[in-house]
């Protein structure tokens, strides 16, 4: 019994880990796709067809990003949930 609630701890820690690292990762992404699409915006290089398409993709960037944000009260629900099944499963 108690080997199976260390698994069970050390499987739901991997988990919360791992959901805020992709979590985190996938903010970080899309901020460095954001500042690189508004590089291309700026560039008096840039042809306007081009800058168009860099907003438009700036847009959909911010987007995802506010979805990702909007869900993150859900998300760490979801790891003190983990939290309190690791501290019953180590009682």
């Amino acid at each position: 019994m108690h080997y199976i609630q260390m698994e069970m701890r050390k499987s739901t820690e991997n988990y919360g880990k791992h959901r805020f690292e992709v979590y985190r990762n996938n903010l970080l992404g899309l901020d460095e796709m954001i500042k690189k699409l508004w590089t291309i915006a700026d560039s008096p290089k840039t042809d306007s067809k081009e800058k168009i398409k860099a907003i438009v993709l700036i847009g959909q960037s911010y987007r995802e990003r506010f979805q990702l944000v909007r869900n993150e009260p859900g998300f760490i629900e979801q790891i003190k949930g983990a939290e309190r099944i690791k501290r019953w499963s180590s009682s």
